[in-house]
């Protein structure tokens, strides 16, 4: 039975490493409670690793999503894809993890494309050459939905 008030935040997106070797931050926790007997929270993706255009033959493994908790059923948010920068040749960066209301950002040449829609994971751009650094980008905040169910 709802209540007369619930509290909520909306977590923000994680901020996207500076060029170089800097990682992204973590994005913010979404939640929603009744100060009683409901606490529902999802926490941001972790922010992805970041490395230098010279670091030749690294892979960086790809960023855990958020956790969810609290709910009859937590599903944890979707990896951002891993990274590898081959020295003199292409650094491929990685691409930030999707949700059901939006899609990860894409790397393109010597820039990350933005992620769109909520809760959805900033990415690192795709360099032809390795001799340059480029930022990453940040993710999208997070979102609730709240469905009327009736038994």
């Amino acid at each position: 039975n709802p209540t007369s008030s619930y509290t909520y935040t909306i977590g923000a997106g994680g901020a996207g490493g500076a060029a170089g070797a800097n990682n992204g931050s973590t994005g913010g926790t979404t939640s929603l409670t009744d100060g009683a007997s409901v606490t529902l929270s999802g926490s941001g993706g972790v922010g992805g690793n970041g490395r230098t255009a010279s670091g030749g033959g690294t892979i960086n493994v790809g960023a855990l999503g958020g956790v969810a908790s609290g709910g009859d059923l937590n599903i944890q948010g979707q990896c951002s894809s891993a990274g590898v920068t081959l020295s003199g040749s292409r650094a491929s960066l990685s691409v930030g993890g999707n949700t059901k209301y939006g899609a990860g950002a894409k790397a393109a040449n010597g820039a990350a494309e933005s992620p769109t829609g909520f809760g959805s994971g900033g990415g690192a751009p795709s360099v032809s050459g390795v001799n340059t650094n480029y930022a990453g980008t940040a993710g999208q905040g997070g979102i609730i939905v709240i469905t009327e169910y009736r038994s």
